[in-house]
């Protein structure tokens, strides 16, 4: 589906996606249509994974891969998913052949204006005049892919932003950003938020921490700093308890009246072992715990001081489940990651 034509829609985006290597759960798996139990016309996700990895190119080394077979992408129709972005830092998991192909497997599935945030195509319109563009942060330590397939990045998006007007109509933000199992928001990612609402995005949905966190109104736009898990396959490598406490995520709904775009309501969501999906109405104006929507408020100072304090505890825990669970060494990129947020204050 691409490029909805109705004048006035509801549509939603839900968090990261990740299926996991074995297809035989999903073939009989009975999923119900997010359509329907939305009450929305369109869905879009992040696709946090590569598709058929192994086969197509060589893993990145001192790093955890993320894999789907292709078998297991009709589900995902069925579900409803109507456009995935690819901006995100998986899709270089198995070097630059396998995010081509990934590309274009998603292509084929899913229709080739619906996958987004890569070179050729950065920016989905999801209905005439409403567009979002999906990036990758720097923080999330996004792989480095061949021309052909290369994701969008937060240098595209201010290059973008530079040239559009709002002649254009609105423009959403799908940002992978942030500090994965982290519900707080970082102060700098804050400011980023007012940067891009300055620049005249109309709502921001994060994902990437796989913690639902908290979100807030600038200025007329909705920020919504992380969704959390949408479906995630369990990882066993690194925090894996971690992983596996982190299975809810938040749906956000939002209208298109043909002009202007409003955030309407969030939703629980979870699925279980067995793949049933557990969808509940938030009655709150916004997702995240209170603590994270304290935090969001807290004075600047309190604010930076106990983001730093729950990254460094959050550093700590990974790197003692890491070898508890006989890991060799912690990803060198993360942990030069780890020391240049806490040593600067926080993500750039």
């Amino acid at each position: 589906m691409s490029g909805y034509l109705g004048q006035s829609m509801r549509f939603a985006f839900v968090g990261d996606i990740y299926l996991g290597p074995d297809a035989e759960p999903w073939l009989n798996a009975d999923i119900p249509d997010l359509h329907h139990l939305l009450g929305v016309d369109v869905v879009v996700g992040n696709f946090e994974s590569v598709i058929d990895g192994p086969s197509v190119g060589d893993p990145h080394p001192d790093k955890i891969h993320l894999s789907t077979p292709r078998s297991s992408l009709p589900k995902l129709r069925d579900m409803g998913i109507d456009f995935v972005s690819v901006a995100n830092n998986h899709i270089g998991d198995y070097g630059p052949e396998s995010a081509s192909h990934t590309i274009e497997v998603l292509r084929d599935e899913f229709g080739s204006e619906s996958v987004f945030g890569w070179s050729e195509r950065p920016v989905a319109e999801l209905a005439t005049g409403l567009r979002v563009v999906g990036a990758c942060f720097s923080e999330t330590n996004p792989l480095v892919t061949g021309d052909a397939s290369r994701i969008s990045t937060a240098d595209d998006l201010h290059d973008l932003l530079a040239r559009e007007t709002n002649s254009f109509g609105p423009l959403m933000v799908y940002a992978h950003w942030g500090e994965e199992y982290l519900s707080l928001t970082a102060p700098d990612l804050r400011s980023r938020a007012r940067q891009l609402r300055a620049a005249g995005v109309a709502h921001v949905v994060g994902t990437h921490s796989h913690a639902v966190g908290a979100a807030e109104n600038i200025e007329g736009s909705s920020v919504i700093y992380g969704l959390g898990n949408f479906l995630f396959h369990v990882v066993r490598k690194g925090n894996t308890r971690m992983l596996r406490r982190e299975k809810r995520g938040t749906v956000a709904v939002f209208r298109w009246d043909g002009s202007t775009v409003t955030l309407e309501e969030f939703w629980r969501s979870e699925f279980d072992e067995d793949l049933n999906l557990r969808l509940r109405k938030l009655e709150r104006r916004y997702p995240g715990s209170l603590l994270s929507q304290l935090h969001l408020r807290a004075p600047a100072p309190f604010a930076s001081w106990s983001y730093e304090a729950a990254l460094a505890s959050r550093w700590f825990n990974l790197g003692l489940a890491r070898l508890i669970e006989g890991v060799e060494r912690p990803s060198l990129k993360k942990v030069h990651t780890a020391l240049t947020q806490l040593g600067r204050g926080r993500p750039r």
